[in-house]
């Protein structure tokens, strides 16, 4: 059972490790790719205010996260067609790009580790 154990905290290890290393070197934060992963998986812009709790983060650190990714062209950020005091979140086609690219990359590191 201890040998189980130590291939599986090897295997998340270096999971993480490789996850990290993409993450730096796309010069975003972990929680920006967290976004970008949250807004890749709605097919309709997501009210910025709802991202702060399955991001864990405030709405303060939301519209930070928010102001960076729109930044790098990586989001959108338009106000809410009901509610003009509402900002919807979209991912944008280099959002999108740089989350297959992560996907890919996560994809082949467990390919290699089977």
């Amino acid at each position: 059972m201890n040998e189980l154990r130590e291939q599986f905290e090897e295997k998340a290890t270096a999971y993480l490790q490789q996850k990290n290393a993409f993450i730096k070197k796309s010069k975003i934060q972990k929680k920006e790719m967290e976004a970008l992963i949250l807004l890749s998986e709605s097919e309709e812009p997501i009210r910025v205010g709802d991202m702060a709790e399955p991001l864990g983060i405030s709405h303060s650190r939301v519209t930070r996260l928010m102001d960076a990714l729109t930044h790098h062209k990586y989001a959108t950020r338009t106000t809410s067609k009901h509610d003009r005091r509402c900002w919807m979140a979209a991912i944008s086609k280099a959002g999108t790009a740089l989350v297959e690219s992560y996907d890919a990359e996560l994809n082949k590191f467990f390919e290699d580790t089977k």
